[in-house]
């Protein structure tokens, strides 16, 4: 009897071992994840900001100060920061007007998010630029973000870095071009530290404005 009560014993001792390694593996994976997936979007924000830089950066250029850089400036949704569409031109040595569009449009799909013991379903967008020469008919893709945007928001700021209320009846006041991003992490859960990487700004410097 003393026998078997050892061996129960012993069975319940390395049992309970077991759930604690496959516990504590368990965290360990769910931490890998959460690293990886914070790593991912880190570096997606970080792309999507250099290259926003120096498209930005090009607004305006070699332009007269008589002309408008900016055509299009459109929110599908100013309370969920969605810039569904803005267009914006520079020239080059040649003369050659470059004008760029970019347009954001739902995926149709959504991803939950953990909001720190609750989750959130957020609705994902995706950028798309597109770029053609004026004088031509059809825009070309060139470019955009992963389908997984919060949101994406553009202002023409003043002098005081405020919104210009009506950009295009007023072009001298605009300054320069902002532009607020969020990006949803690829994989969520409670170990993530932050689902989305919604520090992500923008601005560019408008040269065409009154000094």
């Amino acid at each position: 009897m003393q026998f078997l009560f050892d061996n129960l014993t012993a069975t319940v001792i390395a049992m309970t071992v077991l759930l604690i390694l496959a516990s504590m593996q368990m965290r360990a994976t769910r931490q890998q994840v959460a690293q990886t997936s914070q790593n991912i979007v880190q570096r997606q924000a970080g792309q999507l900001t250099t290259w926003l830089e120096e498209d930005l950066g090009r607004i305006g250029k070699n332009m007269s100060d008589d002309e408008v850089a900016f055509e299009k400036l459109e929110d599908s949704d100013q309370q969920k920061w969605i810039t569904e569409e803005f267009v914006f031109e520079h020239e080059e040595t040649d003369g050659t007007v470059v004008r760029v569009r970019y347009l954001v449009e739902s995926t149709g799909s959504s991803r939950e998010i953990d909001m720190g013991g609750t989750t959130k379903s957020v609705e994902l967008y995706q950028l798309t630029r597109e770029k053609k020469v004026v004088g031509e008919t059809n825009w070309q893709v060139k470019g955009g973000s992963i389908p997984a945007l919060e949101y994406f928001d553009v202002d023409l700021l003043d002098r005081n870095a405020e919104p210009v209320s009506d950009p295009f009846s007023n072009p001298d006041d605009v300054r320069s071009v902002r532009v607020r991003f969020s990006l949803v992490a690829p994989y969520q859960n409670e170990e993530l530290a932050v689902p989305a990487s919604r520090t992500n700004v923008v601005i560019a410097r408008y040269p065409l404005g009154d000094s």
